[in-house]
């Protein structure tokens, strides 16, 4: 992938006017400057996150995006904090623990 992503706080699930309002300008600022939205949302922690990317390359796909991110939080935490915490909508996470498994140790 030829791409950084970089994850924000999703604008829609702001607590207040202003904060909202807060989210917005920093999306635009980011659209602004290169990066895209990959129509990805993540909740980890219990925080709701849009998935931008800065194309290096092409632009990627929302599946390679998703993947990309589920795997870096999958290889960051262990299994049960990845259950418990993390939620990406279409997420294969036998997938990604079989692929994962066969890689070093957590």
């Amino acid at each position: 992938m030829d791409c950084v992503l970089l994850e924000i706080d999703d604008p829609d699930c702001a607590e207040s006017p202003e904060e909202k309002v807060r989210r917005e300008r920093r999306r635009a600022f980011y659209l602004r400057n290169g990066l895209y939205e990959t129509g990805v949302r993540a909740r980890v922690y219990g925080v709701t996150y849009r998935i931008l990317a800065l194309p290096v390359g092409e632009r990627v796909s929302p599946a390679e995006a998703r993947r990309v991110y589920a795997e870096l939080y999958y290889v960051i935490l262990p299994p049960k904090r990845y259950a418990e915490w993390v939620y990406l909508p279409d997420d294969n996470r036998s997938a990604l623990r079989k692929k994962l498994s066969t890689g070093p140790s957590r």
